[in-house]
């Protein structure tokens, strides 16, 4: 808010602003333009700039990893940081999904680091997961981080994962069925289906020259099948192993 609107040659004026840095972490900045009649200069710009900090932050705040038949996506570290006076320290760590690993690094009052680690042989597809980290810090008793992995591959498993979701009501036979493709959708055979660790079936349902589908299961439904995996063993010139993993969602703390 300005205090006058007419400026006469050679006085000035007061422009009042306030920036509001509430739901912000980071910087913030806001263009405050004025329109005047003055015919060298009709716009003039003025920027208010702010950086907000919380008690207690992590960064990134997602983490994506992304795969090609040609690359392979490196490691990334979630940081957790406190202001000068913090003591809060990471209580507990957990991570929900498959496809990645999550190590607890450094655990110092006000600092923190958590490395994640994609799988080597991450499913094709997209898929989804989170590192929940939970601290003694009063207002942020629980952070979470959404971890995403996008993967291209010659052969494709639809879904990328099975899931056996001990609480749903379509687990009554602890069955699922994946369908195998090549993204050109060029005619392949599947030599081999291995359960690792073999706690549970897993065989070749029904097979055409450009798909096959797979029975997995029956599994029991305690939860120990988590963290096995289907490999998939093909015909296809070139192509590694394509691992399908099987979990059993965990529960949130």
């Amino acid at each position: 808010m300005l205090d006058q609107n007419t400026i006469e040659p050679g006085s000035n004026a007061v422009l009042s602003a306030r920036l509001s840095l509430r739901g912000v972490v980071g910087l913030k900045r806001t263009n405050i333009y004025l329109h005047t009649n003055d015919p060298e200069k009709p716009v003039f710009q003025c920027q208010l700039s702010g950086t907000a900090v919380t008690d207690l932050s992590v960064t990134p705040l997602q983490i994506a990893f992304t795969y090609s038949p040609l690359t392979r996506p490196t490691a990334q570290r979630i940081v957790l940081t406190g202001q000068s006076a913090s003591t809060s320290r990471i209580t507990a760590m957990e991570a929900q999904g498959s496809f990645f690993q999550a190590v607890l690094e450094t655990n110092t009052p006000g600092y923190g680091t958590i490395m994640v680690t994609p799988s080597s042989n991450a499913p094709s597809g997209t898929l989804q997961g989170l590192v929940i980290i939970s601290t003694d810090h009063p207002r942020f008793p629980r952070l979470t981080v959404p971890i995403q992995s996008s993967v291209v591959r010659d052969l494709n498993a639809y879904p990328a994962e099975v899931v056996f979701d001990s609480t749903g009501p379509d687990t009554q036979n602890n069955v699922r069925y994946v369908v195998l493709r090549r993204h050109n959708d060029q005619p392949f055979s599947v030599t081999n289906v291995m359960v690792t660790p073999p706690l549970f079936p897993a065989r070749i349902h029904s097979m055409k020259p450009s798909w096959v589908r797979l029975k997995v299961g029956p599994v029991l439904s305690d939860g120990v099948n988590s963290g096995a995996v289907v490999r998939i063993l093909t015909d296809i010139p070139g192509v590694a192993p394509l691992d399908i993993p099987v979990r059993i969602p965990l529960r949130s703390f």
